[in-house]
């Protein structure tokens, strides 16, 4: 339908369609949000507007050096390099890493991170979280129960 009605402008599309399940390519005019990844919980249930910029926005990243990331961790840019990250769950993981990275302290242990990101008991290592994909390991390090981010 929004590819029949084309926008003069930007026309934003909000969707309760999960994000993994968006199409990569779009639609030409539109962006399109899924409302699961810009809600805030924190203050009932609402959009939360600094997100939501962001993603309308686009491509603004967030940046302390060679590391730089989208307000909700849909891609994280390291030394010029997108990864994008298209499930709540690796872009908690992602999220939290990246925190400790820019506090300067970036070991975290890795049973902490995996709970907090509400990963369930059978996912026990980084590998696991992000079962079917590999470029995670170019920026991320796993080892004696503690991971980070390393550039």
């Amino acid at each position: 339908m929004a590819q029949a009605r084309p926008a003069p402008g930007l026309r934003v599309l909000l969707t309760s369609t999960a994000f993994r399940r968006v199409p990569d390519d779009g639609v030409a005019g539109h962006e399109i949000i899924s409302v699961p990844d810009v809600i805030d919980h924190n203050a009932g249930v609402a959009l939360h507007p600094e997100i939501l910029a962001a993603r309308v926005g686009g491509r603004d990243h967030r940046s302390d050096g060679p590391l730089a990331h989208t307000a909700d961790f849909t891609v994280v840019t390291v030394h010029g390099k997108d990864y994008p990250f298209r499930g709540a769950k690796q872009r908690d993981l992602v999220r939290q890493l990246v925190d400790a990275f820019q506090r300067g302290s970036p070991r975290c242990l890795t049973a902490k991170v995996l709970e907090e990101a509400n990963y369930n008991s059978s996912v026990n290592t980084i590998a696991k979280a992000f079962s079917g994909r590999d470029d995670w390991r170019e920026f991320i390090a796993e080892d004696g129960g503690s991971c980070w981010i390393f550039t």
